[in-house]
């Protein structure tokens, strides 16, 4: 019976990327019930997660990128946002002071606890609209793929932007509207330059990556 219930939601999970109109019924039940859905399709879909977002096409190169473009030192306190099985916040541990890993799915923070036996990595199962920090926390705030996911993700930017320290960075990895057509609740590059910017942050840089990533790193 598991079984089917995990199959079934994996389904779901899928359908909210490929099929449009099924992603919007399920954004249209409101935030609470949304975010009920995707919390347990990735509570499931956890055990797998690494296999899949692995081997999307060219998603290799963009952990090496977003840590290179964060530059994290041993003085640096980090946060990963939707942080999920730690592809990002485990190579971020070893170069910097502490990171605190935030996701929605308590599978997904599972599976990273299970990987990794490193003293300076905190885990907190929570809501990356309502970031549970004071302001001005860490040095570097950091998200790969899970913006076009959260329903309202300017907020996000915001949140990430508030807990951030002056002179703090952020990296955010997502995927480019431009590319994905029939994937409306990605940014292409103009929104994301324009919503950065309205937020406050400065020095944007944007990069684009083959086939459909979007890459930014902007300032406080």
């Amino acid at each position: 019976m598991y079984n089917v219930v995990r199959i079934f939601f994996y389904i779901v999970y899928l359908l909210s990327y490929l099929a449009t109109p099924f992603a919007y019924i399920l954004r249209r039940t409101g935030k609470s019930y949304y975010d009920r859905i995707i919390k347990l399709c990735y509570d499931l879909f956890s055990r797998f997660y690494d296999a899949f977002t692995l081997n999307l096409p060219n998603y290799s190169k963009i952990p090496k990128i977003i840590i290179g473009l964060a530059n994290p030192s041993k003085n640096d306190y980090v946060l990963d946002v939707a942080c999920g099985t730690g592809i990002l916040s485990i190579p971020m541990a070893i170069r910097s002071c502490w990171v605190v890993g935030l996701d929605i799915s308590q599978g997904q923070l599972g599976q990273l606890k299970y990987k990794v036996d490193l003293l300076n990595i905190s885990l907190i199962q929570g809501d990356a609209e309502n970031l549970p920090f004071r302001n001005g926390v860490f040095n570097i705030s950091i998200s790969s793929g899970a913006l076009s996911e959260i329903m309202n993700k300017d907020i996000v930017i915001k949140e990430m932007y508030r807990v951030l320290r002056r002179n703090g960075r952020i990296v955010i990895m997502t995927f480019n509207r431009e590319q994905i057509p029939f994937y409306p609740w990605a940014y292409n590059r103009k929104e994301l330059i324009k919503i950065l910017r309205e937020t406050g942050l400065k020095k944007i840089r944007v990069r684009g990556i083959e086939p459909f990533y979007l890459i930014v790193k902007a300032g406080k």
